[in-house]
């Protein structure tokens, strides 16, 4: 008995996609620019207010035991993503509030909290 197949001549109907006018689309594309530039604009001028309202500045070279630089170590403010890494001469520089812990980690090397308190220079 030989095998019979069935074709469908016929395949379903899809959707056509909705087509906009030009000046549609040209709207859309202007209003897609201006909101980028909005968002470019404001993330630069919400960071400089930041900034601003922070209370001061600490600088520091991290070094090992022997007074050596250690640079890439990696300086956070505890409780937060804010940081920094020490360069190729172990300083480093960070904007903090008035009450802050620095956490200084670097990789095989034991992690320390320092608190910051009324200091401004920490080595």
């Amino acid at each position: 008995m030989p095998i019979k197949y069935f074709y469908i001549n016929k395949l379903p109907r899809v959707a056509e996609p909705k087509r906009y006018s030009m000046r549609r689309r040209i709207y859309y594309l202007m209003f897609l620019c201006i909101l980028s530039i909005f968002f470019c604009f404001s993330n630069n001028a919400f960071a400089n207010v930041a900034q601003q309202q922070d209370g001061r500045t600490i600088t520091g070279t991290v070094s090992d035991l022997n007074g050596n630089p250690v640079p890439g170590v990696t300086i956070l403010i505890k409780g937060t993503s804010q940081g920094t890494t020490s360069d190729a001469n172990g300083t480093y520089q960070l904007d903090i509030s008035d009450e802050a812990v620095l956490v200084f980690s670097f990789v095989g090397m034991t992690t320390i909290e320092e608190d910051v308190t009324g200091k401004t220079i920490i080595n």
